[in-house]
């Protein structure tokens, strides 16, 4: 699954998903401004995850996983302004999570992971 937005404005994309298995979801949002995201997965297996902005201002991500298995979590947000990400995992297990904010400005980051095993976590903003 793929959803691309270029230059959207008061866009809103949402993905719920249940029990995804070897599942690939990319959502992209290029020169966004007040637009949302908002993923809600839980029992991932086999599943790719990857939510990236490009030059957004005024918007907001927010992902939520509950129990996740061999799977990778990738948001990455270039040049965000008064964008605010939020990520929350529940029970990962052998999964990738990837969070990174490369030159934000005024643009938090929060990111909570639970009852985690055998994971590789990656968060920068820089």
């Amino acid at each position: 699954m793929h959803v691309a937005h270029n230059i959207p404005t008061g866009s809103s994309v949402s993905v719920r998903m249940t029990n995804p298995y070897n599942v690939s979801v990319h959502i992209a949002l290029n020169i966004a401004k007040d637009s949302s995201v908002e993923v809600d997965m839980s029992n991932m297996v086999n599943t790719a995850l990857h939510v990236s902005l490009n030059n957004a201002k005024d918007c907001s991500v927010n992902v939520k996983i509950d129990t996740s298995y061999n799977s990778s979590v990738h948001l990455s947000f270039q040049n965000p302004t008064t964008t605010e990400a939020s990520l929350n995992v529940q029970n990962p297990t052998v999964t990738q999570i990837h969070v990174s904010q490369n030159v934000p400005r005024n643009s938090p980051m929060t990111v909570e992971i639970g009852g985690a095993a055998d994971n590789e976590i990656h968060c920068s903003q820089v």
